[in-house]
């Protein structure tokens, strides 16, 4: 998942019509990012996006597809410059169940909460950075070229996870 850094602040203070033409800009950005790496857009929660990834051959290269959807993305909006935005995005690998509802249907599943809650831990809302739990940075470090470790606890679990938050990716070659 996706999410725009102060984007309720910036909503409130700014003109409606630029930021009505900044979302639309990003989102349509966005979309064409996570489709050319092959991820499938689940929803928009308002400023959000949760998109998934089918697993491929292994668990660790969709990770790391993953991974490298969310560096393009962060590198993109910078581009974009839109409304002095950031993302803060977090990364999940598992299984996703499919639920039939009163009406439709749902994923369901531990990574979407996970995810979630990984978001609270982002600790420095003015630059990119992607949350992900430390013993999936082993299959990444070739894409990372800075992260910091976090202890914490996410609500709903029963135990403390170490998570590492990336806040700079290696140039992509």
């Amino acid at each position: 998942r996706v999410d725009l850094n102060s984007y309720t602040q910036k909503y409130l203070s700014t003109d409606l019509r630029q930021m009505t033409l900044s979302l639309n800009q990003y989102f349509a950005t966005a979309r064409e990012i996570i489709e050319s790496h092959q991820g499938l857009i689940y929803e928009y929660v308002g400023d959000e996006i949760v998109f998934f990834f089918k697993q491929s051959n292994s668990a660790e290269k969709t990770l790391q597809q993953a991974a490298s959807c969310v560096r393009d993305l962060f590198s993109e909006v910078s581009n974009l410059k839109l409304q002095e935005f950031t993302l803060k995005a977090s990364l999940c690998a598992g299984t996703l169940n499919f639920v039939k509802l009163d009406q439709g249907h749902a994923f369901s599943g531990v990574p979407l909460i996970q995810s979630a809650r990984m978001l609270n831990y982002i600790s420095n809302k003015k630059i990119n950075s992607l949350i992900v739990l430390s013993s999936d940075t082993n299959h990444l470090s070739h894409l990372i070229e800075q992260q910091a470790e976090i202890s914490g606890e996410l609500k709903g679990f029963d135990r403390d996870f170490k998570l590492s938050e990336i806040t700079a990716f290696q140039s992509m070659k």
